[in-house]
């Protein structure tokens, strides 16, 4: 690990220990765990929500989704501080309304570092922006050198086209796994029931040219937006599934299959009644290995009434790992 990724650990483990005793969420289920938020809705913006970070230039840069309170559209934000907890009041910087693209709605903001190339993906829709409704969904990719100035692609990158994606397609997390690229790609497919959502895999070599990893979905029964890891040389998928995360484990990662399941992990207790969705483990590199002496750091999104943005901190991936539970 670089020295950059280095003092990114240590920072945000410093950080969460320097907010804990300001916004620190308890969980009686989970003991010993540090939970900080540092998004939250406002009377402009009802959510803030599915986040991804990069650190560039000593900055750490937080990539995130808005819901205006008056349109209800979702854009594209990012926030910039020296510190985490400076994310927490930064001011933040509108990278792209939907109207840029001629579309009614973007989201869902994933960075990747490839070189020295930014790659943020996200997914556009054209249509209703009502969870039903006539629309399309498709992933879309604006690329950075220097997270200032956006190149925007014109096309989209991957749209729907199998029988289970109907005619929408979110994207989520990526991971390198030798020179492949993969990234989570959900849907609820043509019946835009919740309990259809599912998740499927596009593999791509050059982050912009991608293709099915399969024809049918890998991981069913009502979950969404995948992020990957890789622990003592085994991977993990960590997918959203109503209050609680669906966490899989598997030797390759094509085999991160509905068969592989390994426990569901509640971040809010069994009781919360509200929807969690994003988790993003934090890595030093796209191939999202978490070291064995490295802090556990999970970001994600939660709701009940407007979306906002948590972190969690466990001592050690096996601390996560033993905090998963059984149903």
């Amino acid at each position: 690990m670089n020295l950059d990724m280095k003092h990114l650990f240590v920072s945000l483990a410093l950080t969460i220990c320097f907010l804990c005793g300001i916004i620190q969420h308890s969980n009686a289920e989970i003991p010993n765990v540090i939970s900080i938020t540092l998004l939250e809705p406002d009377n402009n913006y009802n959510s803030r929500a599915f986040t991804s970070l990069a650190k560039y230039n000593d900055k750490y840069n937080l990539f995130y989704a808005a819901r205006s309170s008056y349109d209800k559209s979702y854009a594209l934000f990012m926030r910039s501080a020296h510190t985490i907890q400076g994310l927490v009041t930064a001011p933040e910087q509108l990278i792209l309304s939907p109207e840029t693209i001629q579309a009614d709605m973007v989201w869902m903001p994933y960075i990747v570092k490839k070189d020295h190339e930014f790659y943020i993906f996200f997914t556009a829709r054209r249509g209703s922006i009502s969870p039903k409704g006539e629309f399309d969904e498709f992933v879309m990719v604006m690329t950075s050198n220097d997270l200032v100035e956006f190149d925007i692609s014109e096309t989209p990158i991957i749209q729907p086209k199998l029988k289970w994606e109907g005619s929408e397609i979110e994207n989520w997390g990526v991971i390198k796994v030798g020179e492949e690229y993969y990234m989570s790609l959900e849907s609820r497919g043509p019946t835009q029931q919740e309990e259809a959502r599912s998740i499927g895999y596009a593999s791509s070599k050059d982050l912009r040219n991608w293709e099915r990893a399969g024809k049918q979905p890998s991981i069913t029964g009502g979950v969404c937006c995948s992020s990957f890891f890789v622990h003592e040389e085994k991977f993990y998928s960590i997918a959203a599934n109503g209050n609680r995360f669906a966490v899989h484990k598997a030797a390759s990662f094509l085999e991160l299959q509905d068969e592989n399941l390994i426990g569901y992990f509640y971040p809010h207790g069994r009781t919360y009644q509200g929807t969690v969705d994003t988790p993003e483990v934090i890595t030093a590199t796209s191939e999202k290995i978490v070291q064995s002496e490295q802090d556990f750091l999970l970001m994600f999104s939660s709701t009940n009434g407007g979306w906002s943005t948590h972190m969690m901190s466990f001592a050690t991936t096996d601390a996560f790992l033993s905090s998963l539970q059984q149903d």
